[in-house]
């Protein structure tokens, strides 16, 4: 019987490596597809959505690129994506925000009430929504929207201000006590409240190159007092007109024009 031959011992494979070689080499090549996808990201429009959010979440808004020239051109009289950017006089080299550009325009209208010394009639308020210029119980004659001389005075100066920020919405909103009020001119203080508003925004547009599209109108009557009615002193407070320039974030709410 012959003897059986021996079995080769099985060859070993040496090249098993190439197979996590050829995985390796593969995941190089997803890893820097990725990467080149992610660097391809449009970061003007990131930019943009990071700044909105920050706006909104604190209060502090900025000015998109993409949005159209906006406040900080009208002040600065540069581009917004300039490093030579002129607020009041002085020059920085950075991006403006927009809360710097409302701090300047209440510096102008802060020296505008000195000027004509009505301290104590006319406010600035910095607020959420934006700067609001309160003309209290300055402008018209009892029961009437007509304006007085000196109203036109103020609100001429103050309307020269506003052709500085030439895209910021602008509202203008009329106040009154709860004095009833029912004569041949107005039947209630709706109604007068509305007419002051329109009488300002009339006036600002008669000496002013700012577009009427940008502005709107809103009468408020008695029902948002600042102070009480129960005091003359109060009372005064209530009668007034203010000028609210909106940021950029509130403007955008607006209806589209």
């Amino acid at each position: 019987m012959a003897r059986k031959r021996m079995e080769e011992p099985a060859h070993e494979n040496h090249e098993r490596w190439l197979i996590t070689y050829a995985d390796l080499i593969t995941l190089l090549l997803i890893y820097f597809i990725v990467m080149y996808s992610m660097s391809k990201l449009d970061i003007d429009k990131f930019k943009n959505f990071t700044e909105s959010l920050t706006s909104v979440l604190k209060g502090t808004a900025y000015i998109f690129e993409n949005s159209g020239p906006s406040i900080l051109e009208g002040l600065s009289g540069k581009n917004v994506k300039g490093t030579n950017t002129d607020v009041g006089g002085a020059t920085k080299n950075k991006q403006m925000t927009e809360e710097e550009l409302i701090n300047d325009i209440q510096k102008q209208v802060l020296g505008l009430i000195k000027e004509h010394g009505i301290e104590g009639k006319v406010l600035v308020i910095q607020e959420e929504r934006g700067l609001s210029i309160l003309l209290k119980d300055v402008l018209f004659d009892t029961g009437s929207a007509k304006l007085t001389p000196q109203a036109k005075e103020v609100v001429h100066e103050i309307a020269r201000i506003l052709e500085k920020v030439p895209n910021n919405n602008i509202r203008i909103e009329g106040h009154t006590d709860n004095v009833p009020i029912h004569n041949k001119y107005f039947y209630s203080n709706w109604e007068l409240s509305t007419a002051r508003a329109t009488s300002v925004l009339q006036e600002i547009l008669r000496v002013s190159k700012v577009r009427p599209e940008r502005f709107s109108v809103v009468g408020y009557g008695e029902y948002r007092p600042i102070a009480s009615n129960k005091t003359p002193e109060g009372r005064a407070l209530n009668r007034r007109v203010t000028i609210v320039i909106l940021r950029t974030v509130y403007s955008k709410a607006e209806p589209v024009r």
